[in-house]
C-alpha cells in the first residue's frame, strides 16, 4: 500500500465519520435504508481492522520490487482507494492488480467523497452528461 491508504483509514474508519457519511449518502439521493445498511457494513468493518496493523514499508510509484524470481514495477493506480497500487512485470507482460479490473462492477472512484474530481472517470462522466 501507499501512505495514502492508512491515512485515509485513520480519518474515515471512525464512528464519528459514520454520521457524516450518512449525511453524504442522503445528499447523494441514496435511499435511507440502503445508506443505513452501508454505514452498518462499514461499522462492522472497522471492528475487523482495529487495531490497525503496523506498516513497515509504503510503496511508491516507479519503485521496483522483487517477487520471487521476477522484478515488478510498482504502478500507482488509485481507484477504489486513494493509495491503490499494481505490480507490472514488463519482461513477462504480467500485471498484478487489485480491484481496478473487475468482471461485473467498476472500481469505486469516490466512495469517501473526497479526492481528485479531475480523475479520468469523472471527465468521462461529464462528457456523457453533456
Amino acid at each position: 500500500m501507499t501512505k495514502a491508504d492508512p491515512e485515509t483509514g485513520v480519518e474515515m474508519w471512525t464512528k464519528e465519520f459514520l454520521h457524516t457519511l450518512m449525511e453524504i449518502y442522503a445528499y447523494s439521493a441514496i435511499p435511507k435504508e440502503i445508506g443505513l445498511q452501508m454505514v452498518n457494513d462499514i461499522e462492522r468493518f472497522i471492528q475487523l481492522v482495529s487495531p490497525y496493523p503496523v506498516v513497515n514499508h509504503y510503496f511508491k510509484g516507479g519503485e521496483v520490487v522483487q517477487l520471487r524470481e521476477y522484478e515488478y514495477e510498482v504502478l500507482f493506480t488509485p481507484g477504489h482507494s486513494d493509495g491503490l497500487i499494481s505490480f507490472y512485470n514488463k519482461e513477462k507482460i504480467v500485471l498484478i492488480s487489485t480491484d481496478q479490473i473487475l468482471p461485473k462492477i467498476t472500481p469505486n472512484i469516490s466512495y469517501w467523497f473526497h479526492g481528485d474530481t479531475n480523475h479520468k472517470s469523472f471527465k468521462i462522466l461529464s462528457s456523457v452528461i453533456r
